[in-house]
């Protein structure tokens, strides 16, 4: 079992962020959040969860990043998600050959020109 500690994610200057643990259930839950701004709106929060039924294991995952306007006020909140299928027997090999993929599809150009530009793929 992975430990409860901060996690230490990369923003778009490739800083690094740290979120901080906020609710640990064992097992099932993890939620930190990015203490940054001391404005409680304005923290980004991170979680993943894990789910297991007969026949697979279900990771998922989300990041919220909340935008304020000039005056300290939610503007929006942007959304990313995440989710990994793997069923029961799969191999440590098969797990992170899915993963480095995922991980890979997120950071190809033509999915970066729809996040940050728009575009459409065709």
């Amino acid at each position: 079992m992975a430990d409860a500690t901060t996690l230490s994610l990369l923003n778009a200057a490739a800083g690094a962020v740290l979120y901080y643990p906020k609710t640990i259930v064992s097992g099932g839950l993890c939620t930190y959040v990015d203490r940054t701004l001391s404005v409680e709106q304005g923290q980004s929060i991170a979680s993943a969860m894990v789910q297991s039924s007969q026949t697979a294991r279900k990771v998922t995952g989300k990041l919220t990043y909340p935008v304020l306007d000039g005056d300290g006020n939610l503007a929006r909140v942007l959304l990313g998600t995440f989710s990994f299928v793997m069923p029961h027997g799969s191999d440590l090999s098969d797990r992170d050959e899915l993963a480095a993929r995922v991980r890979s599809l997120i950071d190809h150009a033509v999915i970066t020109a729809m996040v940050e530009h728009g575009e459409s793929p065709w």
